[in-house]
């Protein structure tokens, strides 16, 4: 079966075990339930799988990575890390399959999709200037690009509940 770059629903036939989890979930009573079976599942699942050397050096560079997402200067990740800016790339690939310079977009255009949402009124050049574009039309262009849509698109949205647009 040819997954990539496709939509599928969660069958048994494609992973039996999430399939029986989500039923179970969808059952369970209360959030709290819900939630607590889905954290004992997964610490089952988990148990004995030491993270891997990558999967821990990419976990400190996520970390630092929102740490600095409203800062444009600082060390670069390699002296950070004491590691070769290949490794940290190699890394990440490995692990979540994007390099650091693509992470670091995701996270700041995270923070981009929370300061529409939670700041409604806030003129778009200081989020800009916040989270480090040059200028709103940067912004605006990297959102646009991202998301499909534009940020006040993307803010009236938020207002009428589906930020999701």
């Amino acid at each position: 079966m040819d997954i990539a770059d496709a939509t599928l629903p969660l069958t048994a036939d494609l992973d039996s075990r999430l399939h029986g989890l989500m039923r179970a979930i969808a059952v369970a009573g209360s959030p709290a339930e819900r939630a607590d079976l889905t954290n004992e599942t997964i610490g089952r699942a988990l148990q004995g799988r030491a993270p891997s050397t990558a999967g821990l050096l990419v976990n400190d560079v996520l970390d630092e990575l929102r740490a600095r997402v409203h800062s444009r200067t600082g060390v670069t990740l390699a002296d950070r890390f004491g590691r070769s800016a290949r490794t940290i790339q190699r890394a990440c690939l490995e692990t979540l399959g994007h390099g650091p310079k693509w992470l670091s977009r995701r996270i700041r255009l995270q923070e981009v999709a929370l300061a529409l949402s939670t700041r409604p009124t806030e003129e778009l050049a200081v989020i800009a200037a916040e989270l480090g574009y040059a200028d709103q039309s940067h912004l605006t262009s990297d959102f646009r690009t991202a998301s499909g849509i534009t940020p006040d698109a993307y803010r009236r949205a938020a207002a009428a509940g589906n930020a999701s647009a």
